[in-house]
């Protein structure tokens, strides 16, 4: 996970609670590419599927809707797709556009992510759910940020070398 670890090494303060954020953004990050239960299934539901209508383009080398994306960029588009379906849309777009990146309150970012992933990542990293939300909304959007270069979503050919 090379990128990965550059861009959580870098976008992630340091701290008590450095860890358990990069394992929290990590699970998030990854949950759609393990599959299957448990925080394969981070978010609930099925397996991932392209970002709703509305979010960024993504490239022609995208699965077609409704068709699982495996890897970080899978991960990726489930993350993009919480946002939109609980109404923070517009916060995980502006992570992503060349623009200014909008920032999100703790509480905000709960509501984004859903309780079933919160508190999944609660247990994973043993930190209360509070504390971790408040860190998360510090971290997330220069991890997001940092992930999508152009100000779109990456494409399979992009994503290759991650």
């Amino acid at each position: 996970m090379g990128l990965l670890d550059d861009v959580l090494g870098t976008a992630v303060p340091e701290g008590n609670l450095a860890k358990p954020v990069m394992i929290a953004a990590a699970a998030l990050l990854g949950a759609r590419a393990i599959g299957g239960g448990g925080l394969g299934n981070l978010f609930g539901g099925g397996p991932a599927t392209s970002p709703t209508p509305g979010t960024p383009a993504a490239g022609s080398d995208q699965p077609a809707p409704g068709q699982a994306q495996g890897g970080l960029l899978g991960g990726l588009s489930a993350l993009v797709q919480s946002f939109h379906q609980n109404g923070h849309g517009d916060v995980i777009n502006s992570w992503i556009g060349s623009g200014q990146n909008q920032s999100i309150t703790p509480e905000q970012m709960h509501q984004a992510l859903g309780p079933q992933a919160v508190e999944n990542l609660a247990r994973l990293t043993g930190v209360p759910a509070s504390d971790l939300m408040s860190e998360l909304s510090g971290a997330l959007p220069g991890i997001i940020d940092r992930l999508t270069p152009h100000g779109r979503m990456p494409n399979q050919a992009e994503t290759a070398h991650w």
